[in-house]
């Protein structure tokens, strides 16, 4: 059923407070005086809590929306997918973790997308979601040998063939689910609401 709004969710109200708390800060820190000798890690710290404060608050519109069901169809669709895909992401990671690794150990010496781990990490992610396939896999073909460049193939093809055709629409087919279910929860709902419905029910 739709909330009203004597029902406050206990996650959306500590948000809020959450909010609340680095407006405030952040309010205190930009009236206090800056000078030629501040730190320049206390600049980027009064940056970064303005920023969170933002962020925070344009956070907490979002439960407005809640009394809407079809406006709410973002979050209550990650509500519902969450648990399942995350699992899913988890099944996964040793698979990426196995890709990462010997990307990094075979690769890292010449390919500087893959010079460190987080470098790595980056450009399987990249690869996952169908950016630079090109560039990374010319970039670790050129400047081996022989056959560490037709493994190099190998391994870019394959990485991209199982990421991108198998988890990558896994995830999404658990997300379009979700989305069908809630859209339709959301549809029974409005349609229940309206003077029709309430008609019938009555």
């Amino acid at each position: 059923t739709t909330r009203t709004p004597s029902q406050v969710s206990g996650a959306w109200l500590a948000l809020t407070l959450i909010a609340n708390g680095l407006t405030i800060l952040a309010g205190a820190l930009l009236l206090a005086r800056v000078s030629s000798r501040t730190p320049r890690g206390l600049l980027h710290f009064r940056c970064l809590v303005l920023g969170l404060s933002c962020l925070t608050q344009w956070c907490v519109l979002a439960a407005f929306l809640e009394y809407s069901p079809k406006l709410y169809l973002l979050f209550s669709t990650l509500r519902a997918c969450m648990p399942q895909l995350l699992t899913f992401v988890v099944g996964t990671m040793p698979l990426f973790a196995a890709f990462s690794c010997f990307g990094l150990v075979l690769f890292g010496q010449h390919a500087a997308f893959f010079a460190t781990g987080t470098t790595t990490l980056a450009t399987l992610f990249s690869l996952l979601n169908g950016d630079s396939i090109d560039d990374a896999l010319v970039a670790i073909r050129d400047g081996t040998s022989a056959g560490v460049g037709l493994l190099s193939r190998v391994y870019g093809f394959l990485f991209v063939c199982l990421f991108i055709a198998v988890v990558g629409n896994t995830m999404r087919v658990i997300v379009v689910q979700a989305y069908s279910t809630q859209q339709r929860r959301a549809a029974a709902q409005a349609a229940a609401a309206s003077p029709e419905g309430q008609g019938a029910g009555q």
